[in-house]
């Protein structure tokens, strides 16, 4: 799942990988 989070928003943006995936 982290893979999500990191696939269009990086984790520096401070966005959880859920908000991401959707």
């Amino acid at each position: 799942t982290k893979n999500i989070g990191k696939r269009r928003k990086p984790s520096g943006t401070g966005v959880p990988p859920q908000t991401t995936e959707e």
